[in-house]
């Protein structure tokens, strides 16, 4: 738009400055095109929403207003190459094409104010909802989790043993607009044995896949998975086969049901690079819980029966 102004009102020089603006309008072009054909194809759910869904429809406008540019472009491209062609006739094809380039940029920011384009719309009803991909692993199986900027990211192995095994990837955390996409698990033994587990999708912040993680001993588990929000990437060890936890599982509840006081030390983030709340609590049988809560400079004591 910068080029096709300065070339409106340069009076004598119309040819010379077209001339020198046309690579880079060119790429300009290119890139605005190829760009919103991305955004298109992130923001819809299918082709059939550019006609059925106001959102769509403005997109093909502004599609529509990018080809008609394109077109005049070219024409007064051979133009100015023409003796022909005086330099009026070339100017009023450049204002039309300037006043093209308006509306298209009008259509830009109506994009920008939908509240949310169809597929975001799509994700937050069903987190509004709430995650019906969210499931009960049936069988032995284990589960590992871990935090990735404002993103956590539970990981399970069905069976939990060497072989064929089914992968369940589960992301809390998502809103609409993030997109998550590109789902892998990377696994690794200390006896150079690699195996790439791609993902497909099940839900919103849902993913599944299947693969062989074979021979026993010790894995380590990459995760990444792509969103608009930046990368989330996890990492975990695990030894295969994994322990039965259930032993544990009965001796902590055992050693709970001794407990006459405890201790319990939180730190609590929105993300993995913000600054902890930190919070201890005190516990004392029959119903007595004293905390302590640190929330930047400020120190918080509070006691009180439960």
């Amino acid at each position: 738009m910068f080029g096709l102004t300065t070339a409106v009102v340069s009076t004598g020089r119309l040819r010379n400055v077209l001339s020198a603006f046309a690579p880079y309008a060119i790429a300009a072009a290119i890139t605005v095109a190829v760009t919103g054909i991305v955004s298109a194809v992130l923001e819809l759910n299918d082709v059939s929403e550019l006609l059925n869904t106001s959102y769509g429809n403005v997109v093909l406008a502004k599609a529509s207003a990018l080809f008609a540019m394109a077109v005049i472009g070219l024409t007064h491209n051979r133009w100015r190459q023409s003796p022909a062609r005086d330099a009026p006739s070339i100017r009023d094809l450049v204002f039309g094409e300037l006043g093209i380039a308006a509306v298209a940029v009008i259509l830009a920011v109506v994009l920008v104010s939908f509240p949310n384009p169809p597929r975001e719309a799509a994700i937050a009803e069903q987190l509004a909802r709430g995650n019906p991909v969210s499931r009960v692993i049936h069988g032995p199986a284990v589960t590992l989790a871990d935090a990735s900027g404002p993103f956590i990211v539970g990981l399970t192995l069905q069976p939990p043993q060497p072989g064929p095994i089914e992968v369940h990837l589960q992301v809390i955390g998502v809103e609409a607009g993030d997109a998550l996409r590109n789902a892998v698990v990377h696994a690794a033994t200390d006896h150079n044995t690699r195996v790439d587990v791609p993902l497909r999708r099940c839900g919103v912040g849902c993913f599944e896949g299947s693969g062989i993680l074979a021979p026993s001993g010790t894995w380590q588990l990459r995760t990444a998975i792509t969103s608009n929000r930046g990368p989330i990437q996890t990492a975990d060890t695990i030894r295969l086969p994994a322990p039965d936890g259930s032993g544990l599982l009965q001796h902590a509840i055992a050693a709970m049901e001794q407990l006459r006081s405890a201790q319990l030390h939180e730190q609590l983030r929105n993300d993995t690079t913000s600054p902890p709340i930190i919070t201890d609590y005190t516990f004392r049988a029959p119903e007595v819980i004293t905390f302590t809560m640190v929330v930047g400079a400020q120190r918080i004591h509070t006691a009180r029966r439960a």
